[in-house]
């Protein structure tokens, strides 16, 4: 067994200071740019779908990240991903009281929810705060571009 140096390589990947090729793939991973989609729900949330966009390249829906000048009192804002027609059973919640929410997603093993390239995506607000919707919403998706 030899010394790591930090600066080895394994197979093209580069350097690293991994000690295994899944470490290695793991660190390639990580270090790949995030992008943000953010959308806005102006005025109070209603349920009902909201948006709709389509993301050229196959990606992972990582995270929802919600912002509410007026937060849902009652209950939570939740919401769902149509994706290619259907309907995806993890929600994303914005807390009751709260006026913003970091939520990971639970899917496909901690990546994310699998978006394939083309597929049509529909935010879906199903619940709303049932003392107060909440108001004025800014949501970003956070999503990684999927790696084979």
């Amino acid at each position: 067994m030899s010394l790591k140096t930090g600066l080895e390589k394994l197979q093209g990947i580069g350097n690293t200071q991994a000690n295994s090729l899944f470490d290695a793939d793991m660190e390639r991973l990580n270090d790949m740019q995030f992008g943000l989609l953010t959308m806005f729900c102006p005025g109070t949330l209603a349920t009902g779908k909201f948006d709709a966009f389509k993301f050229p390249v196959d990606v992972y829906l990582e995270q929802v990240q919600f912002f509410a000048k007026t937060a849902p009192v009652g209950s939570s804002v939740d919401i769902k991903f149509w994706v290619g027609g259907v309907l995806d059973a993890e929600a994303f919640s914005l807390p009751d009281g709260s006026a913003q929410a970091f939520v990971n997603s639970t899917s496909n093993t901690n990546n994310g929810i699998l978006v394939t390239a083309g597929l049509l995506i529909e935010p879906d607000i199903v619940q709303v705060g049932s003392g107060t919707a909440g108001a004025d919403a800014t949501i970003r998706l956070r999503y990684r571009k999927r790696v084979i």
